[in-house]
């Protein structure tokens, strides 16, 4: 709401400089120049305002799409990251797995062999 205010004061601001400038340089009357001005500086305030809207909800709008955006990105790297790690913990799984089995082959052959049995 602030930006709609601020554009809108701006803009009759400058409406209302330019109208009494204006009105001096073309030597009216200052009742003339004075009412002439706040009658434009009314209207500016209200196209700025209407103008300034605009400009907001197009901000508005833009930061949404950009966050969503950023948002989904986010989410796509933290999903492939999360699947890399599974990934990488079964794959530890599996040697350690295959570790203990080549371990219990092993020991199972050791005692297989007859006492005294040389290597």
């Amino acid at each position: 709401m602030l930006t709609v205010r601020l554009c809108a004061a701006g803009l009759s601001f400058i409406a209302f400089a330019t109208a009494l400038v204006i009105g001096l340089l073309s030597d009216n009357e200052y009742v003339t120049i004075v009412n002439r001005a706040l009658t434009i500086m009314v209207v500016f305030y209200v196209l700025g305002a209407f103008v300034g809207k605009i400009g907001q909800i197009a901000i508005e709008e833009s930061f949404e799409r950009e966050k969503a955006a950023i948002e989904a990105e986010v989410k796509a790297e933290f999903e492939k990251k999360k699947s890399e790690e599974a990934a990488e913990f079964a794959d530890l799984e599996e040697v350690h797995s295959e570790e203990g089995s080549v371990a219990a082959n092993q020991s199972g052959a050791e005692k297989a062999r007859p006492v005294g049995a040389e290597v």
